[in-house]
């Protein structure tokens, strides 16, 4: 159970480098409902060619959930990146639930993402899951639910940020 980010990983609960080898995280919850935005990063980060199975986790209240590929080694991403997702549940997150990026492949299956946005865990913009950057994202026997509309700020907000980033990206 992580109810606050580990210490030296800038905000990340769990950090996966690439050349450390396969991994699976499994049976985990990761609540930081509790911790402020801005003392919280990614719940799970996959970086420099991740491969991982996360499998039965529960993620409340992160601002970011999962991040795979984070732009500093699309190289290592492209050629190694890979995540699997099955029977996970991501309840009131920002975003990134998950965001799959650099050439990552990443399948997610049996989950449910609700009322991502909603409430106290937005911070700029917000989506249940993307890919993005070559990165491909399969899904199927997943739920994206919604109980909670964003306020009208919040929709303004992430509506101009998100336009915002399509420009960054070209």
């Amino acid at each position: 159970v992580f109810t606050s980010p580990t210490v030296g990983l800038g905000g990340d609960c769990v950090r996966l480098f690439g050349p450390d080898g396969d991994a699976l995280i499994e049976r985990c919850v990761f609540d930081l409902a509790a911790v402020p935005l801005d003392e919280q990063d990614e719940a799970i980060d996959l970086i420099c060619g991740a491969r991982a199975t996360i499998r039965e986790c529960v993620f409340l209240g992160c601002k970011k959930a999962i991040l795979a590929g984070n732009g500093d080694w699309p190289d290592r991403d492209k050629q190694r990146g890979r995540v699997h997702i099955e029977r996970c549940a991501f309840i009131g997150c920002g975003r990134r639930c998950p965001e799959v990026q650099d050439g990552v492949h990443a399948s997610m299956s049996e989950c449910w993402v609700h009322d991502w946005g909603a409430g106290s865990c937005f911070d700029v913009r917000t989506f249940g899951a993307w890919a993005h950057s070559g990165a491909t994202l399969d899904v199927t026997g997943t739920l994206f639910s919604r109980a909670r509309p964003l306020t009208l700020w919040h929709w303004a907000v992430d509506h101009a940020n998100h336009l915002g980033e399509a420009v960054n990206d070209g």
